[in-house]
């Protein structure tokens, strides 16, 4: 769920990622979000939106459709008539007026980077032993 934010004394505005609603059984319903009144204050990441993406069907370029099956950051801009920031925040998962939240950091995967790369460094070196046990055995 996607919700503008007006940053206070400003015109300015930045979209909020508040996480994942579950779709009602009939998906020609749309979701209940209840959106905060007044002055909010949050914390969250901001992270740069996504530019490319896989769409299961051609999306529109224009209009205004209630659901998107992704965030074009270009095409949200010239739907609404206010400035916006070139970024999203995430909402933390301990503040008030989000859904589900389960944003993956993105340094959470450097294990699994190690990991392949000693793998690759250990088929490297296997090779090489190979290699020289070929090289210098008798036939």
């Amino acid at each position: 769920m996607i919700t503008p934010l007006r940053l206070e004394s400003s015109d300015m505005h930045v979209l909020v990622n508040r996480g994942w609603l579950p779709a009602p059984a009939d998906h020609a319903q749309q979701p209940e979000a209840a959106v905060p009144v007044g002055i909010v204050e949050l914390t969250g990441i901001a992270v740069l939106p996504a530019s490319r993406f896989f769409n299961l069907a051609a999306q529109p370029t224009s209009g205004w459709q209630p659901v998107w099956q992704n965030l074009d950051l270009e095409r949200f801009r010239s739907a609404v008539a206010y400035p916006l920031q070139p970024l999203i925040i995430q909402l933390d998962a301990q503040s008030p007026g989000g859904f589900v939240r389960e944003w993956p950091r993105p340094d959470e995967r450097a294990d699994r980077h190690r990991s392949y790369a000693l793998q690759w460094f250990g088929f490297a070196i296997a090779s090489l032993g190979i290699w020289g046990f070929f090289l210098v055995r008798k036939p």
